[in-house]
């Protein structure tokens, strides 16, 4: 298996996490490297261990297994002495581990939620939950003015449909979408 050189953009609770980073001008072992991982829900804290002059990433699966799911901002920098660089900076999705998912899992994406919320209120088949989200979510909404509830509803299809679009390609699956032209 070949080295990973970069912080994926995103992984799984519960899988193993490993990378590894070569800096030049900061190299293993004068340095470590150190990722700070931060959401809402509270911060992960990483500490590299040097593999030759390359700085390698190494978290155990039983350790990401406790990991909070979510969108995550993260900050790597190198320390030394009490001496600390930024090296890179950006975000990484950790998704739910679906094996430890005893109960059921709702694995509608938030658009999809509201989507299916807006719908049910369309057909006036809506729970109390569905109209909390479409509250919490679409700001001045009247649930009871059928019209504004269809363009509304027409707005997070868009959305949605961009976000399946988007699913679609990052899974290598190639998508429809152009001008079509026929000529007589």
């Amino acid at each position: 298996m070949s080295k990973s050189y970069n912080m994926p953009s995103q992984f799984f609770a519960g899988d193993t996490l490993e990378f590894y980073v070569n800096s030049a001008e900061y190299p293993a072992p004068a340095y470590t490297l150190n990722y700070a991982l931060v959401n809402s829900s509270g911060q992960i804290t990483i500490t590299g261990t040097a593999d030759g002059t390359d700085h390698k990433i190494s978290v155990a699966s039983a350790t990401t297994a406790d990991y909070t799911a979510g969108e995550y901002q993260w900050h790597a920098y190198f320390t030394k002495s009490g001496e600390r660089r930024h090296y890179a900076s950006g975000h990484v999705e950790i998704i739910t581990d679906y094996t430890a998912e005893t109960g059921g899992f709702d694995a509608r994406t938030f658009t999809k939620k509201v989507l299916d919320a807006l719908e049910s209120a369309i057909q006036n088949t809506a729970s109390a939950e569905q109209l909390i989200l479409i509250s919490q979510s679409c700001e001045s909404l009247n649930v009871q003015y059928k019209p504004d509830l269809i363009k509304t509803y027409r707005q997070w299809k868009e959305l949605y449909n961009q976000e399946v679009k988007a699913g679609k390609i990052a899974d290598g699956q190639g998508v429809k979408s152009g001008i079509y032209v026929r000529f007589k």
